[in-house]
């Protein structure tokens, strides 16, 4: 999930960026290519006790270790090709259309059905969730926009330590379902925007989209951090994602859970 980005010309470099953008951000691990190998750069990830996994530049006269399996990682927050294209060539010259394009995740497919924002709730929406507020019990509700992207990222990098020293021969999807699928069942009220909702470990959803339809999914949490695999009904089960920026405060407003 895109958690900060900064528009700079094309003229300047993409290092100096980095130090603006970690303030007050707190991941386990930075992968970077060798362009970020800067003494102000590791100066701050080694206080900050962020594990530096960033290829030394060939004038370092000492060599640091490289996690190989976590630096594959760099590619969940890359963009798609048409999307990274797009900025690195500059299509928009006006910075506003630049932000417009930025504002989707990374993992999207490019498709304006795809990169709706969040829609206002409809009055009588929005007179339900009221209601939900007003009526709900004493459990804390989870707020999605405070979420931590370490969870998943920990998860993805334990798997490729996993799968390099041999420990699994499974894909990503079915080894973080077996890990997962084990955990005691609970439930977690969240709250996005002003939409309301529970998710049940190993529960299964029907959600309608505004734009995308009625669409079904299974639910697995990690503590308070849920993902959700979506399923056809062909029983055809498709990879586990991340709940946060998946769906619009419209759509889980029509959230059911459905009957084992």
């Amino acid at each position: 999930m895109l958690a900060r980005f900064r528009l700079t010309g094309g003229q300047a470099g993409d290092s100096p960026e980095a130090l603006p953008l970690l303030d007050e951000l707190n991941p386990v691990s930075l992968a970077a290519d060798k362009a970020y190998d800067s003494n102000a750069i590791l100066q701050h990830l080694e206080s900050a006790g962020i594990q530096a996994v960033i290829h030394s530049r060939a004038t370092r006269l000492e060599q640091r270790p490289l996690d190989e399996h976590l630096y594959a990682s760099r590619n969940l927050v890359e963009p798609n090709k048409q999307f990274r294209r797009r900025v690195a060539t500059r299509y928009d010259k006006l910075s506003e259309r630049s932000h417009h394009s930025l504002r989707f995740p990374p993992h999207s497919s490019g498709c304006a059905d795809c990169q709706q924002t969040l829609g206002a709730l409809t009055e009588k929406a929005l007179e339900t969730q009221m209601e939900v507020l007003a009526s709900s019990d004493t459990q804390a509700l989870i707020e999605i926009e405070h979420l931590s992207h370490r969870v998943p990222m920990a998860l993805h990098a334990a798997w490729l330590r996993a799968a390099g020293s041999g420990q699994t021969a499974l894909g990503y999807d079915e080894w973080l379902e077996g890990r997962l699928r084990t955990s005691p069942e609970v439930e977690h009220r969240y709250r996005q925007g002003l939409a309301v909702f529970a998710l049940r470990h190993r529960g299964c959803y029907r959600i309608d989209d505004p734009v995308l339809g009625r669409r079904y999914f299974r639910c697995l949490l990690d503590g308070q951090y849920p993902f959700v695999s979506f399923f056809g009904t062909e029983g055809h089960y498709l990879p586990w994602l991340t709940l946060p920026g998946l769906f619009t405060a419209d759509a889980l407003v029509s959230l059911q859970r459905l009957k084992s």
